[in-house]
C-alpha cells in the first residue's frame, strides 16, 4: 500500500504564522499551501483536494469556527485542526461540535507534524491496524502490541500503557483513538510531569472566575475540551498525590467540577494512561492511590524496550532514514551492513527515540547521505553487546578445523542478530534457507532468549523449530 502523504492547507491571515506553521510541516515532508483569508481559502479548496486543513480560531474579519461547516460542505471529509489559545477553549470545542476533527493550543504548536502525522491512520481499515513511526516491527512483541490495539481500540474502557521512555507510549494513545469510534473528535496529551501542581488541576478541571488570584475570568479545562474523544495522561506516575483522589473521582463519576464551582459539569471522554515507573512499587511507597491504579489500567499494554526486538532495527532504521530524505531532501544511502551491525549491536537505553536521533546525527554529519558507524555516536561511546568470538579449533585437521570454525560463526552470527534469521542472512550476505541448513547441520536452532546454541530434538524438522 502507498505511504500517504497528507497535504495541508494554513488558513491564518498572519503571514508570519503561516511561515511558522509551514516550516514546522515541511521538515516532516508534508507538502503545504497558504490562505490569508476566507476568499483564499474557498478558492485553493476549489482548486484542490487537502487532506488537513490548520484552521486558525482567529481568521482574519471571519470567525475561524464559523465557517466549519461551509468547509466541510465544500470539501467532505477533509480534516479540520483549529488552533486556539486556553482562553478559546469553548470556541474549539464548538468547532469540534460543527464537524472539525480537532484543536491545537498556540503553546502546543510543536506537536502538530505529530497531528498531521495521526491522519495516517484513517486510511487504514480498523482491523489491520499498520505499521507507524515507533510502531514499526514484525518482532513477536510489537505484532502482539498491534494485535492488542485492534482488541482495545473500540472499547471505552480506560488503557495504561507501560514502558520506558522513548518505546513509543504516546504513538500507541494516538493509535488507540485513531481506530476508535472516537476518531472524529479531539486527542489531547498532556504530560502530568511537565505542569506545576498549582496548575495541573485548573489545566485538567478548568476553573471559575475569582476561583483564585490570576482567575479573571471562566476557564474550561481539558477534560471538557476534548468532549467526546480521548485525554491521553502522559506521565501519570509522576501526578502529585493530592490530585490522585480527584482524577478518581472523574473517572468514577464521568463529572468535573471546575475549581471555583458549585456544580459538576457531565463528561463523555476516554481516559489513556502512560508511564515510564512501576505503579506498584509507587503504591507499595504510598506515592500513588491503589484505587486509582486499579481504575486506570482496566485495559493494559505493555512496551518492550528496543534491546528485547533488536529484529526491528533494521526496518527501524530504513523507516526513519526514509523520514530524514523527505524532511532533508538530501539522499541518503540504504545503510551498510556494518552500520546495521553497529545499530543491532547497541543497547540503546533511550530506545527508539535514541535510535531516531543517532540516525539524525550520522545523516547531518555525513558529507555525501552515507552513513559511517563512526558518526552515529559522535563522541559517546555507545553500550555494544558483546559477542563471542569464533574458537579456535584445538585440532588441526582441516574437516575438524572447519566445523569448529563453523559452528562458532554462526554461534557469534545469532547472537549479533538476536536469534533472527532473517537479519542473520543479511548480516551474511547469505540466502535464508542457507543459514537454516546450516542451522540445522550443526544442531543448532535459533531463540530469542537464553542459550545461543540449542540441540537439535531428533523428532522436529528445521522449518518446525
Amino acid at each position: 500500500m502507498p505511504v500517504l502523504i497528507p497535504n495541508v492547507l494554513i488558513a491564518d491571515d498572519d503571514p508570519s504564522h503561516c511561515r511558522l506553521v509551514d516550516e514546522l510541516l515541511s521538515e516532516r515532508g508534508y507538502p503545504t499551501a497558504i490562505a490569508l483569508d476566507a476568499a483564499g481559502l474557498f478558492e485553493q479548496i476549489r482548486r484542490q483536494a487537502f487532506t488537513a486543513i490548520v484552521l486558525d480560531k482567529n481568521f482574519g474579519s471571519d470567525d475561524g469556527v464559523k465557517l466549519v461547516p461551509q468547509i466541510l460542505q465544500a470539501a467532505p471529509g477533509v480534516r479540520i485542526l483549529v488552533v486556539t489559545g486556553h482562553d478559546d477553549l469553548h470556541c474549539a470545542v464548538t468547532a469540534m461540535r460543527q464537524g472539525a476533527h480537532g484543536f491545537l493550543l498556540k503553546s502546543q504548536l510543536d506537536r502538530l507534524p505529530d497531528e498531521i502525522d495521526a491522519l495516517h491512520w484513517h486510511r487504514h481499515p480498523t482491523g489491520s491496524l499498520p505499521p507507524g513511526m515507533g510502531l514499526v516491527g514484525d518482532s513477536a512483541a510489537m505484532l502482539g502490541v498491534r494485535h492488542r490495539i485492534t482488541r482495545m481500540a473500540s472499547a471505552d474502557s480506560t488503557v495504561l500503557i507501560t514502558g520506558e521512555s522513548g518505546t513509543g507510549k504516546e504513538l500507541v494513545a494516538r493509535a488507540l483513538h485513531e481506530h476508535s469510534p472516537r476518531r472524529r473528535r479531539a486527542f489531547v496529551a498532556v504530560n502530568c510531569a511537565a505542569i506545576p501542581e498549582a496548575l495541573l488541576e485548573s489545566e485538567l478541571f478548568g476553573h471559575r472566575r475569582g476561583a483564585f488570584t490570576d482567575a479573571r475570568a471562566d476557564r474550561i479545562g481539558l477534560f471538557e475540551a476534548c468532549e467526546g474523544g480521548t485525554l491521553f495522561l502522559d506521565e501519570v506516575g509522576e501526578m502529585p498525590f493530592s490530585l490522585q483522589s480527584k482524577l478518581l473521582r472523574v473517572l468514577q463519576e464521568r463529572e468535573v467540577r471546575p475549581l471555583g464551582a458549585s456544580e459538576t459539569v457531565k463528561i463523555d471522554v476516554r481516559v489513556v494512561a502512560a508511564t515510564n515507573r512501576r505503579l506498584e512499587d509507587e503504591i507499595a511507597r504510598q506515592r500513588f492511590r491503589a484505587d486509582l491504579y486499579y481504575r486506570l489500567s482496566v485495559l493494559r499494554i505493555e512496551l518492550p524496550p528496543l534491546r528485547l526486538r533488536r529484529e526491528d532495527i533494521p526496518a527501524l532504521a530504513i523507516y526513519f532514514l526514509g523520514q530524514l530524505r523527505s524532511r532533508t531532501g538530501r539522499t541518503i544511502e540504504t545503510p551498510s551492513l556494518e552500520v546495521l551491525r553497529q545499530l543491532c549491536t547497541t543497547e540503546w537505553k533511550g530506545n527508539v527515540r535514541e535510535l531516531r536521533n543517532a540516525l539524525e546525527r550520522a545523516v547531518v554529519l555525513s558529507p555525501d547521505g552515507t552513513l559511517r558507524p563512526e558518526d552515529l555516536f559522535e563522541n559517546e561511546a555507545p553500550n555494544v553487546v558483546e559477542m563471542p568470538e569464533p574458537p579456535t579449533p584445538s585440532d588441526l585437521r582441516f574437516h575438524v578445523a572447519k566445523a569448529s570454525f563453523e559452528r562458532g560463526y554462526l554461534a557469534s552470527l545469532m547472537e549479533a542478530s538476536n536469534h533472527n534469521i532473517a537479519l542473520a542472512a543479511r548480516l551474511s550476505e547469505q540466502p535464508r534457507s542457507q543459514i537454516y541448513r546450516l542451522l540445522e547441520r550443526n544442531g543448532m536452532i535459533p531463540r530469542r532468549k537464553g542459550a545461543v546454541i540449542l540441540p537439535m530434538h531428533p523428532s522436529r524438522s528445521a522449518s518446525e523449530a
